[in-house]
């Protein structure tokens, strides 16, 4: 995750105009479609990008004058820079846990939960909007597993720089993986498989194809040290028996599946606030995958990419390829464990 070239701040830009105004094929049909724009009932000409920014209500005032898809969009990645500077802020209280500032930590937390409200907020406003894209909704999830889990930590655990500096992260994983946090984050990234499986063919590259490698990422990351911390479960982890319902707690008793990429609210909620269910997510069969099959995880990961580029001569773009191909690698290292 970077940060944006510019902050949310910074946008004092108009809001932009109507996709078909932009698209007009020339001077007479913009015209004809700038008369027939109905005019909204408050002043937009002096609105900019920080006043939508400061309150996305007002979109429902502006009729069909503004692009609400374009503005939409535009809030999610404003959001994200907000999510970047929390994620940075964290990764320096890491080193600060020891020195007693417990003022820190409780306004990191009031932060995070801000946070957690404002992009819970533009979610609903988005899925009121019957124009939003897929794009906005995949990005508030993106943006909702990110203030949930450290993607750096996850990326040095998974190799990115080295053997020994996974062993550093290791326990900052563990503790990780054994808090509420880590069930909000995976039930965020499940959704972002829910609704990548449902783009625009081609549309899952660069940006969203990045994000969908970190949301493998994060499963992956979790059921790797899930699975190595003794057998909470009592499950069989192989291909053939993933979808059976594991054991669970002394008595034997059998949990709950809980689908990460479904849409069951009420099993979604019992797995992030009380710990309840085997989280998992489904495959091309629509078979239940548990997140400790890491290997098939990450062959289900790898199929969403591809299958975005069904009819492709040339094959997958550069960085969707590199990215499948280090699932592959990963899915491989899973198997070996």
């Amino acid at each position: 995750m970077k940060n944006a070239s510019i902050s949310p701040a910074q946008m004092q830009i108009p809001l932009p105009a109507c996709r078909d105004m932009w698209l007009a094929p020339n001077a007479h049909a913009w015209r004809n479609i700038y008369y027939g724009v109905k005019l909204p009932d408050v002043n937009y000409e002096s609105m900019t990008m920080l006043d939508f920014f400061g309150d996305n209500a007002v979109l429902q005032q502006l009729g069909n004058m503004v692009d609400h898809r374009l503005c939409m969009l535009a809030a999610c990645h404003g959001l994200g820079h907000e999510v970047w500077i929390f994620r940075q802020h964290a990764r320096l209280l890491v080193h600060w846990k020891n020195q007693g500032r417990r003022d820190r930590w409780l306004a990191h937390q009031t932060q995070q939960r801000d946070l957690n409200d404002d992009l819970t907020t533009l979610q609903t406003h988005c899925e009121l909007q019957s124009s939003s894209s897929q794009e906005a909704l995949f990005t508030l999830e993106l943006h909702l597993m990110t203030l949930h889990v450290d993607l750096e930590d996850v990326q040095i655990f998974s190799g990115k720089s080295g053997e020994e500096e996974a062993r550093k992260v290791l326990p900052r994983i563990r503790e990780w993986t054994d808090s509420a946090g880590a069930r909000i984050a995976l039930k965020h990234a499940g959704q972002m498989f829910l609704i990548a499986r449902s783009f625009e063919k081609t549309k899952l590259r660069d940006f969203y194809a990045v994000a969908v490698y970190h949301a493998a990422l994060t499963m992956w990351v979790y059921g790797m040290v899930a699975s190595s911390s003794g057998p909470q479960s009592g499950e069989d982890t192989s291909m053939n028996t993933a979808s059976k319902l594991p054991c669970g707690g002394p008595s034997g008793t059998l949990r709950q599946q809980t689908a990460l990429d479904g849409s069951d609210e009420k099993a979604l909620k019992a797995f992030t606030l009380l710990g309840q269910g085997v989280p998992g997510i489904h495959d091309l069969n629509d078979a239940f995958i548990p997140l400790l099959n890491c290997k098939a995880i990450m062959s289900i990961a790898t199929a969403l990419l591809h299958n975005n580029f069904p009819q492709s001569v040339h094959g997958l773009p550069a960085l969707v390829a590199n990215l499948a191909s280090l699932l592959n690698e990963l899915s491989r290292l899973s198997s070996r464990e």
